[in-house]
């Protein structure tokens, strides 16, 4: 399908029209609406599916493989793999969370909202694992085979359950929907720069930035077939926009926010966005403008030599 051109276009401007459609609609008219159904019947479908996924014959095999420490893979390598991993799936660095933290009212706990983020984040990874991983041992499949885990594991999975078709279905859905929700904050950080809270511009300014991502993003929709052979600095176009956000523009990004936060943002700033606690936010100072940008560019420096 995605080597099909006229496809993989097609769904990329179906996909890309679901965003504007979305992110014109505003906060809490377009995002908060969407994000208010779709994550949480997410969170059900994977409860539905672990539950499935640790009654399989053999699962006890990917528990252990999870749960069970290898000390012989505990070393700086995989800590800086682990602190990358940290990095990228809370998606610091883009400008997105500043984005949403603009639009909360001035009495909300901003360091319980953080709490709330990590930790939601390490539930949800945790239990993608418990869904992964006892299926990969049960049906035979190998762990090393990346994110194409979830095309071939999880099919065996809905054939062994009663109406797994129809449980695959809703998953996948669910899964575009997931997706869509990052696709939205994408746009969002875009379409709030542009309007500068000129909310009259909002529909427009969506439909605009949309257009201008989709003709962007023609290339790397492209890349597994009609330009398949075409390559700049020997990638793909899909795997060269995936190295410059990941590797460069995201780390930089972080970089640079951290050390604002550190050290351009006020004292008082600080300590009023915490709720006043003095010690906290010296504490949230110094983390955040001398450790983070040290782990930083540890993990940038990292990633450009693996």
């Amino acid at each position: 399908m995605i080597a099909n051109p006229l496809e993989a276009v097609a769904a990329q401007a179906v996909f890309m029209l679901l965003t504007i459609l979305i992110v014109s609609g505003g906060i809490k008219a377009g995002i908060e609406r969407a994000s208010r159904w779709m994550m949480p019947l997410l969170f059900l479908s994977f409860i539905v599916l672990a539950a499935r996924s640790l009654t399989l014959p053999g699962a006890m095999e990917g528990i252990r493989f999870m749960f069970v420490p290898d000390l012989q893979y505990l070393n700086g390598h995989t800590a800086l793999l682990a602190l990358g991993q940290a990095f990228f799936s809370l998606s610091v660095g883009i400008g997105g969370m500043i984005t949403y933290a603009s639009y909360l009212p001035k009495e909300e706990n901003l360091m319980r909202s953080a709490w709330s983020v990590t930790g939601l984040n390490i539930l949800i990874s945790i239990l993608a694992g418990l869904v992964i991983f006892p299926a990969v041992f049960a049906l035979g499949g190998s762990p090393a085979d990346g994110p194409g885990l979830i095309f071939v594991v999880l099919p065996g999975i809905f054939a062994n359950i009663p109406f797994g078709g129809w449980f695959m279905l809703l998953f996948f859905v669910l899964m575009l929907f997931a997706t869509l929700t990052s696709s939205i904050s994408m746009l969002e950080i875009t379409v709030s720069i542009g309007i500068r809270n000129r909310y009259d511009r909002r529909r427009r300014a969506a439909w605009v930035y949309g257009l201008i991502i989709f003709i962007i993003g023609l290339p790397s929709a492209l890349s597994f077939g009609l330009m398949a052979d075409v390559r700049l600095f020997g990638l793909p176009a899909f795997d060269l926009a995936d190295t410059i956000v990941s590797k460069f523009g995201m780390p930089i990004g972080a970089f640079l926010i951290s050390l604002f936060a550190g050290h351009v943002l006020t004292k008082a700033a600080t300590d009023e966005e915490l709720g006043g606690s003095s010690s906290s936010a010296s504490v949230w100072r110094a983390v955040t403008g001398w450790v983070c940008p040290v782990a930083i560019l540890v993990i940038f420096i990292s990633t450009i030599a693996g």
